[in-house]
């Protein structure tokens, strides 16, 4: 009797987060910008600009999750409320302002992201 509310009890917490997780819309929505300040390059040598990443990727207690970046720089995700340690992806040497975002438990957060 006790297992098999046990596992009524583990089956109704994996269908309540399945269901939130479903039915509710992104909790982060953010842009991602290059940095104004100009590459250095050696004088009379071409130079471009790095490319831009194509990946955000949120990071907290060793589980990451990694969500596209639009053509204008736009991105959404439903993440689970708490603290995330923000990186892009690839990197390409660079890192991202402000390094961290907290995903809300009601409404959402507009990160706007600056690669540097």
């Amino acid at each position: 009797m006790r297992n098999r509310a046990a596992v009524l009890v583990v089956a109704s917490l994996v269908l309540a987060g399945a269901a939130y997780a479903a039915t509710s819309g992104p909790n982060v929505k953010g842009t991602v910008v290059r940095s104004p300040a100009p590459v250095a390059c050696f004088p009379g040598e071409p130079c471009d600009q790095p490319p831009q990443a194509t990946f955000v990727v949120f990071s907290r207690n060793g589980h990451s999750t990694n969500v596209r970046i639009g053509a204008r720089g736009a991105f959404a995700v439903r993440l689970a409320p708490g603290l995330y340690t923000v990186s892009l992806a690839p990197s390409h040497g660079g890192g991202v302002t402000p390094s961290t975002v907290r995903a809300p438990r009601l409404g959402i957060a507009h990160p706007h992201l600056v690669q540097r």
